[in-house]
């Protein structure tokens, strides 16, 4: 198990910093595996045996983040309020590994710096490139949108994130960091495939550069720095997807307050089948093309929701929207939903 993180979430997150030098199912035990047959154990397999076959070595370990599902609170995290999502089973999965630039090594912790970023995907619509970390986080971008593999600056925003807080683990030039991507979270389709990639990124990079014992990250602060971090894409995000992607238990909902940041979470007991409620998410189809249109679309809705609040705050009188006053009669019947 990773050190940063408590063992009471480790069905959400399943790093390994030992050396894989064979595909041994113990190097996974954050992982809760139920059998063979489990979909997302074979996903896991899969990723393990993709990285091998795609960068000819093992990888070092894996990293998976959950897509989500908003209950109540559509488009009002990143104006300061509270939503209520929950974590599905679909679930992006990186395979990571360094290797040395200037000799062949394993999988071990390393004194370099990383100069050279190789991601892949499992599906072959995504292409995979290698960038240089030693460019600019411009140069960077450029170089994935002109290589039509926007996909990836996902995974740079995650890699990035850690940058931030981690400097020292990027002076130097004598590593290359190695990611293979694979999930079953349709993409574009509003379950989060994107932030529960820059999510996994993040903590693959974590796990892969083994970050210092002296700082290690909370959930909670690891979601408000890839909170952070993808802002670099362009969409101007409120925390409530990679918060949720960090901090979600099984079988119950996350209340998130955003009022302050990191956003302060509670669960919250939903109804199951045994009480015969049962939740069904549906595909519509329609693809989201956050990375390619975020400043057109989605943006656009960010800044019509803070505008239609001040509107409503002055013709209301209202400087502080905090300071309102609630009847309890209204909040407790929202409770009940």
């Amino acid at each position: 198990m990773y050190p940063c993180f408590p063992t009471k979430y480790e069905d959400t997150f399943f790093p390994t910093s030992t050396p894989a030098s064979t595909m041994d199912p113990t190097l996974f035990h954050a992982l809760p595996l139920p059998s063979a047959e489990d979909e997302g154990s074979e996903r896991l397999w899969q990723v393990l045996r993709g990285f091998e076959s795609c960068f000819g070595r093992s990888p070092a370990g894996a990293a998976r983040a959950p897509g989500r599902v908003n209950l109540i609170g559509e488009h009002v995290d990143y104006e300061g309020y509270a939503v209520l999502p929950m974590a599905i089973e679909q679930s992006i999965y990186v395979a990571f590994g360094v290797a040395k630039l200037a000799t062949e090594g394993e999988n071990e912790s390393v004194g370099g710096g990383v100069k050279l970023l190789s991601v892949a995907n499992a599906k072959p619509q995504y292409k995979a490139v290698t960038v240089s970390m030693e460019e600019s986080e411009k140069e960077i971008m450029e170089t994935l949108e002109r290589q039509e593999t926007s996909w990836a600056k996902y995974v740079l925003c995650g890699v990035l994130g850690i940058r931030d807080a981690y400097s020292e683990l990027f002076q130097g030039s004598d590593v290359e960091l190695q990611m293979l991507v694979d999930g079953d979270i349709p993409a574009g389709c509003g379950l989060s495939s994107s932030s529960a990639l820059v999510v996994a990124s993040a903590l693959a990079t974590t796990s892969a550069l083994k970050t210092p014992m002296h700082k290690p990250l909370s959930r909670a602060e690891l979601a408000e720095l890839c909170r952070q971090a993808e802002h670099r894409v362009g969409t101007m995000g409120g925390g409530m997807d990679q918060a949720v992607a960090c901090l979600a238990q099984r079988g119950v909902a996350l209340h998130l307050d955003f009022s302050s940041l990191p956003a302060k979470s509670s669960l919250v007991n939903v109804p199951d089948a045994t009480a015969g409620v049962t939740f069904v998410v549906a595909n519509s189809l329609v693809v989201a093309q956050k990375a390619v249109d975020a400043a057109i679309r989605f943006n656009k809705r960010v800044v019509e929701c803070a505008i239609a609040a001040k509107l409503i705050a002055k013709k209301a009188n209202v400087e502080n929207w905090r300071n309102v006053s609630v009847d309890p009669r209204v909040v407790h019947p929202v409770w009940q939903c």
